[in-house]
């Protein structure tokens, strides 16, 4: 009997521990260079261990990737019900590309549906391919570079692209690419939908109803916020977007009538003018006017579907940008002028990164470059609505140049010091620089910061903190007294009380880079001032002891023929 039940415990245990064990592999469409399209394949090997995760060393991958596949497996093995601490799992990308880096969250859900079909020993079809974040509850997410990824596929003949499309922007390209008769759009939004497609035989039909447009989600009991007098500036600036937005989606709406297939995005757009006079409101003004940005584009975009022409949108943006005359940076105005030469160095800069249009192209390709101008359009207008004239005293920033050159070498050595450097902040470090070329000093001081800020978000030392309890305390501070320090704060407010702590620290971080870099200027400026005073009044002692040398000599002058007169009258007595 004994023996008996010490073979029952032995079989329990290894029933309890079995790790499932197998080989599959998954292609995965890639953005090549930060411009074309391409394909990797990823190999997910499962065997016996103890709850361990490698990965290839050859391409070398970044921190974001290593985070997607351990996000994958968490994912997979609590969606199948495994245990992971007896399992070993090995990542190995099949470089197809010969790239020797690999970094990005993109192939976090590939990765997830090829652990899942070892656990479940499932095949996977042959003509579908997926993209997309996962976090550890299966959870996707979405990712950049749609229009590429998809080109991508349907060149390597797959049927059917499976992604997140939760966004106007994504449901925009997604139709648009299936018009053009590319490949069917699938929209997926958790690690189950992936897997029940996935899981079907190569060559069966995909039927699954897209799911409708989210408009943005205003989290219950926001806090208003106060609005201070650069908040009810911004507020301005917030609420003529929104009524302009307004104009231009009605004229739109007459236009395409409402049997039109794209009378959908008119309705989401115009919720969501709702909404955002609700955050102007509340006091939310740099999130609604960020909000409004973004969806402009993506209404411009809406609008130039089918009908692309790319140099002349280029055209239209250069003239933006060198028909704009700032205004001059007053005591008053300087955060204000510095923020609209920010934004129109970012549209410069976005220019002049595209390509030559001389080849031909497919529309599907042109998306992208679309985007980028467009983005770049919106930068120049945003631009004007910064540029505020005032008559206050017109500050020398010519002074500020020293600082602001050891201020671009600060930053560019912390930065390209760094294991893996973060491509927005070698931009920003550039737009730093063309704002120095310029003479735009301030501006300069204000980018690289920016540079710095974004760097230090994508550190491995960023990843190591307790960012929830940082973001808690960093929440309870209510006020900046810096323009762009008090705008981002109540960006990285919102962010905080949707729910996103991980999100708003980084925000909260550039607000208090902000804060920080706006009183090193002025620090600057202060002692500029001092510097100048001194100088000013060194003449004016000069002249005090030069007249006193005048009086000096005039008196002795004065005293010297009172001494010859009294001599001469001395010796005519005496004769």
């Amino acid at each position: 009997m004994k023996k008996e039940i010490f073979i029952l415990l032995i079989l329990s245990m290894l029933i309890f521990s079995f790790c499932p064990t197998g080989v599959r592999q998954i292609d995965v469409p890639a953005v090549v260079g930060g411009a074309s399209g391409g394909s990797l394949a990823i190999q997910v090997s499962v065997e016996p261990g103890e709850g361990n995760i490698y990965t290839s060393v050859y391409p070398k991958t970044g921190i974001s990737t290593q985070s997607s596949e351990e996000n994958a497996v968490i994912s997979s093995f609590l969606y199948s019900n495994k245990s992971l601490d007896e399992c070993t799992i090995h990542f190995d990308v099949i470089n197809t590309l010969n790239s020797k880096f690999v970094d990005g969250p993109s192939a976090g859900v590939a990765m997830a549906v090829a652990t899942s079909a070892v656990l479940q020993n499932k095949e996977l079809r042959q003509d579908a391919v997926i993209t997309g974040t996962i976090d550890k509850n299966g959870n996707i997410g979405t990712v950049g570079g749609i229009s590429e990824k998809t080109t991508s596929a349907a060149i390597s003949g797959k049927k059917y692209f499976l992604t997140t499309i939760p966004s106007v922007r994504y449901k925009i390209i997604s139709a648009a690419l299936e018009d053009l008769g590319h490949i069917k759009m699938v929209d997926v939004r958790t690690l189950e939908e992936a897997i029940e497609i996935f899981f079907q035989p190569t060559g069966s039909i995909i039927e699954k109803e897209p799911n409708p447009l989210e408009n943005t989600k205003i989290p219950e009991n926001l806090t208003s916020i106060i609005k201070n007098e650069n908040l009810e500036k911004f507020s301005d600036i917030g609420n003529s977007m929104v009524d302009k937005f307004e104009i231009d989606i009605n004229e739109y709406s007459k236009i395409i009538g409402k049997n039109s297939s794209r009378y959908e995005f008119i309705d989401y757009f115009n919720k969501e003018i709702d909404i955002q006079r609700e955050l102007l409101d509340k006091g939310y003004v740099f999130t609604a006017a960020n909000n409004i940005f973004l969806q402009e584009i993506d209404f411009e975009f809406l609008k130039r579907v089918g009908e692309i022409d790319l140099e002349l949108e280029q055209e239209e943006a250069n003239t933006c940008i060198d028909s704009l005359d700032l205004f001059n940076k007053t005591e008053n105005n300087w955060q204000w002028i510095s923020g609209s030469e920010m934004r129109l160095n970012w549209a410069e800069d976005k220019l002049n990164s595209l390509p030559l249009f001389s080849e031909k192209r497919t529309e599907g390709e042109e998306y992208p470059y679309l985007y980028e101008i467009l983005y770049s359009k919106s930068w120049c207008n945003i631009a004007k609505n910064l540029n505020k004239k005032d008559n206050g005293n017109i500050i020398n920033e010519s002074n500020l140049e020293t600082y602001a050159k050891n201020k671009i070498l600060l930053e560019q050595d912390y930065i390209t010091k760094q294991p893996e450097i973060n491509s927005e902040s070698l931009r920003h470090l550039r737009t730093a620089q063309e704002a120095f070329n310029k003479k735009q000093y301030i501006t300069a001081i204000y980018d690289a910061s920016f540079a710095h800020s974004l760097q230090e978000a994508s550190s491995d030392s960023f990843y190591s903190k307790d960012i929830e309890s940082l973001a808690d305390a960093m929440y309870k501070e209510k006020n900046k007294s810096s323009l762009w320090g008090q705008l981002y704060l109540t960006q990285a407010q919102y962010i905080y009380e949707s729910g996103d702590k991980e999100g708003s620290y980084t925000i909260f971080m550039l607000s208090d880079k902000f804060e920080s870099t706006t009183a090193e200027i002025e620090e600057e400026f202060v002692k500029e001032i001092e510097d100048t005073s001194k100088n000013k009044e060194k003449p004016e002692e000069n002249k005090v002891d030069y007249m006193k040398f005048i009086w000096l000599l005039s008196g002795l002058i004065v005293l010297e023929s009172i001494l010859l007169i009294y001599s001469a009258y001395l010796q005519q007595n005496t004769k």
